[in-house]
């Protein structure tokens, strides 16, 4: 279950994705190694309207923390649209500490 302190970052970077904003994900460097074109491209590719993440979806996260990097995690949060409600499309991401909090990037998005 991925903490509750994750749950309003992962919700921003969701609304980003929603809302079609990748240069603004490429500037602050949460589109992390995908990039905002490949997350462009993937959504696009997929074919659906993806919409925010409803309350349920944290209870379908997985998380964990990443092995000998116990402040760093690993998370994977299943994505929804307005055509299927639950999707096969699922976000993953990594967690990394910052000073005082964590800072989340996209390591991949691609259907199950």
């Amino acid at each position: 279950m991925v903490p509750e302190a994750f749950r309003d970052a992962i919700r921003d970077l969701v609304g980003a994705l929603v809302r079609g904003d990748f240069d603004a994900l490429d500037q602050d460097g949460r589109s992390g190694r995908v990039g905002g074109d490949g997350l462009r491209r993937a959504i696009g590719e997929y074919g659906q309207t993806l919409v925010d993440l409803p309350d349920e979806a944290f209870d379908l996260t997985e998380a964990g923390s990443v092995a000998g990097r116990p402040d760093e995690w690993w998370i994977v949060v299943p994505m929804w649209t307005a055509e299927e409600g639950r999707s096969d499309l699922s976000l993953e991401l990594a967690a990394l500490p910052t000073q005082d909090a964590h800072r989340f990037e996209v390591t991949d998005l691609h259907v199950l």
